[in-house]
């Protein structure tokens, strides 16, 4: 098959969970025979060149410079123009949207089918969740957390802003599934969901974990005897990090030997906000910053418990990579994550804003050693027979062949 995969972002070295879908999903369809061409505004490679991408059957077209949060109306326009001028020489088979974003393929999809994903049901509960609250907080402050406050908006893309706004009215779109082929859907709650809201053939298509990743692993930071809950993502409101550090906090009042490692980074008032919860107890919580993506397997193999409190989680890639490790996690009820963490299974889920709950779980864990060591091999088992980037891709190319 020939596919066309448009997106605001491409790296082979992710460090974000769309960044990592975006490359595992290009690179294993490739690796399966396919021609997969990523049109992307903004391109970083590590370790391979595009020359070596190619020679796999991965090609990738830089159409801009200019990085943004995500698939924006300006930067889908100019991955169309760019696909339009491919067209005249390559008939796509699909255009594979990964990006939840409405996009001028949505009306012209060039010969091809397209296929797009869903990443939450679109109800109430999720609603809010992602619209109040410490999400709104984050929303606001995109920009900052990036750390992008002071850069300048480039004179190509205000230009493509205002003929955007005028593609997009001449040429309207409604909602990201309008009009499409085949729509994955994250986490099975999400699937059930859109097969009840859309005339549109629903599939699932959860995250993987590239277990090559986790075979060479140098050593860690840190080598300690003590009880480690570990922390990897984003320093955001949304991550539910300040709801950690208080429930850690709080068990710190009845354990010494226990550590909170903290791995990721976010906005400076944010940073600056987590060092002074950190250097009140420096003793037993330690803040690693921003690592290499080749270090993190380290942080997972050598601690006890990995905790992701984010308040919706689509489908955690933070706890998939815990798990592949053989590690217990606790993480958020809301969202996907629950498809592969069953509580007092894998793990514990709860509501991440319920400092609470959150203190319970870790204190059983303490308390429970021996029975969190079945947990995370319960997990290991169950990631490396169901999650595993190799058998996602298949199921995905099986979806894609079926309804081509």
């Amino acid at each position: 098959m020939q596919i066309l995969i448009p997106t605001h972002a491409f790296t082979n070295n992710p460090k974000s969970g769309l960044h990592s879908v975006i490359w595992n999903v290009s690179k294993h369809l490739a690796c399966l025979g396919h021609t997969v061409h990523v049109v992307t505004t903004f391109c970083q490679l590590d370790k391979k060149t595009k020359g070596e991408l190619e020679k796999m059957g991965l090609h990738i077209h830089k159409c801009g410079k200019y990085p943004m949060h995500n698939l924006t109306k300006p930067l889908a326009l100019r991955c169309f123009l760019t696909a339009l001028r491919l067209r005249l020489f390559i008939k796509f088979d699909w255009i594979f949207i990964l990006d939840t974003s409405k996009t001028p393929f949505h009306r012209f999809k060039l010969g091809a089918k397209i296929a797009t994903r869903a990443l939450a049901p679109e109800n109430e509960i999720v609603h809010e969740l992602l619209t109040t609250g410490d999400w709104r907080f984050d929303r606001d402050r995109k920009n900052s957390e990036e750390g992008w406050e002071e850069r300048r908006i480039s004179i190509w893309y205000r230009a493509f802003c205002v003929f955007s706004e005028m593609w997009f009215a001449c040429f309207p779109v409604k909602h990201h599934v309008d009009n499409v082929d085949l729509l994955f859907c994250q986490g099975r709650e999400t699937l059930e969901y859109w097969e009840k809201h859309t005339n549109v053939p629903c599939t699932y298509m959860p995250n993987g974990v590239d277990i090559n990743s986790f075979i060479s692993i140098k050593p860690p930071k840190r080598n300690t005897n003590r009880f480690i809950f570990l922390f990897v993502g984003r320093i955001a409101k949304r991550k539910g990090i300040f709801y950690l550090t208080k429930a850690f906090n709080k068990l710190r009042e009845k354990y010494e030997d226990i550590e909170l490692w903290i791995v990721g980074k976010g906005s400076s008032e944010l940073c600056k906000q987590l060092q002074n919860d950190v250097d009140k107890d420096d003793e037993h919580i330690y803040y690693f910053g921003e690592i290499e993506r080749d270090q993190v397997p380290a942080f997972f193999q050598n601690c006890s418990v990995l905790v992701d409190p984010m308040i919706y989680q689509g489908f955690s890639s933070v706890c998939l990579e815990a798990m592949c490790c053989g590690k217990p996690v606790i993480a958020s009820k809301y969202g996907g994550t629950k498809d592969f963490v069953r509580d007092n299974q894998e793990g514990f889920l709860v509501d991440p804003r319920d400092e609470e709950s959150l203190f319970q779980k870790m204190h059983w864990m303490i308390s429970n050693p021996q029975k969190a060591k079945e947990m995370g091999n319960f997990g290991k088992k169950l990631v490396q027979s169901t999650y595993t980037w190799d058998k996602v891709i298949r199921k995905v190319e099986t979806d894609l062949q079926d309804y081509l």
